[in-house]
């Protein structure tokens, strides 16, 4: 699940950076010196810092949750989680 996290968030990096007409090195610059290298290994799905989402998110003027944006992202519930869940129930909480 996280190579195909890190293969989304680079796509929409990617995308963005396109429709913004920002060249990879120019993009690198920006970003405090990185290389055309570097920046293309972020859009291929190679980590990227949050603090890198950070600035990026500047850069575009988007929310840093722009590269989350459509992420798909299951979620199946453990003995622990259900354990909570009717441990919270049993407390009357309404939200759970």
């Amino acid at each position: 699940m996280a190579k195909a996290a890190a293969l989304h968030i680079g796509t929409q990096l990617r995308r963005r950076r396109i429709m913004l007409h920002i060249s990879q090195e120019g993009l690198g610059a920006q970003l405090g010196g990185l290389t055309q290298q570097a920046v293309s290994k972020m859009e291929r799905g190679g980590e990227i810092s949050g603090s890198h989402l950070l600035e990026l998110s500047n850069i575009f003027k988007v929310p840093v949750s722009y590269f989350f944006d459509g992420l798909e992202q299951p979620h199946e519930m453990t003995a622990a989680d259900e354990r909570l869940l009717k441990g919270l129930r049993g407390k009357g909480n309404r939200a759970a």
